[in-house]
């Protein structure tokens, strides 16, 4: 038919489930070297939602302030710049967490993606991001199960993840071992950490862009 174009392949649907759409729509729109100057120093933490969606739009509201203080970069990702002092995200070699494990939790349940970081440039060779309900902590969760202060992760010189917790009344948890309060425990992609009730994986950059392509 005159003027009919080939439909494209459609696109994986590994992550249909995942919000921030722009985020999805990004990793399938760039090259992995693209998209890995833009978050390879970083690690996504993806958060099961809520039914109630309280959660979500405490996320997005998150993301928002972020993308203004940063004037939007993250949506523009060939203008961005990497932080010389800080080292990329390695996943430990164990890591196993494929693109197929992902997809498979994500069709259980929605989650959503957030970058773990301070969002402080230049923060040394050490991050500490606060996890808690209250609007102060660097990554709020609002869910009556999480504490104002709920737990905390360190990254370390080497761009390794710990978590911990601090006091929290509902505990913090690593696939399901109970942390005691203020000691630290390494994590890696495919590790589920929840915080009360709710629920998290850790997931490396590059596991997103892959499951963004279907590799």
């Amino acid at each position: 038919m005159p003027g009919s174009q080939v439909p494209s392949e459609p696109a994986p649907a590994a992550l249909d489930q995942l919000f921030p759409k722009e985020l999805v729509s990004l990793a399938r729109g760039v090259g992995f070297a693209e998209f890995m100057s833009a978050y390879g120093e970083k690690c996504f933490l993806l958060i099961k939602l809520d039914d109630g969606g309280e959660l979500q739009a405490g996320l997005r509201a998150l993301e928002q302030t972020r993308l203004d203080a940063d004037g939007g970069n993250q949506a523009t990702i060939g203008t961005q710049t990497a932080v010389v002092d800080i080292v990329p995200f390695v996943p430990d070699p164990a890591d196993r967490f494929t693109t197929t494990e992902l997809g498979r939790r994500l069709a259980e349940h929605k989650h959503y993606a957030i970058t773990l970081e301070s969002g402080k440039a230049g923060a040394g060779a050490t991050e500490k991001i606060s996890v808690g309900r209250g609007g102060n902590s660097g990554m709020v969760l609002c869910h009556p199960s999480v504490s104002k202060l709920h737990a905390w992760f360190n990254r370390d010189a080497g761009g390794s993840f710990s978590v911990a917790d601090a006091h929290s009344k509902n505990g913090t948890r690593v696939n399901q071992m109970a942390l005691p309060p203020d000691s630290m425990v390494r994590i890696t992609g495919g590790d589920v950490v929840r915080f009360g009730s709710v629920e998290t994986i850790v997931c490396p950059s590059s596991t997103i862009w892959r499951a963004a392509h279907g590799k």
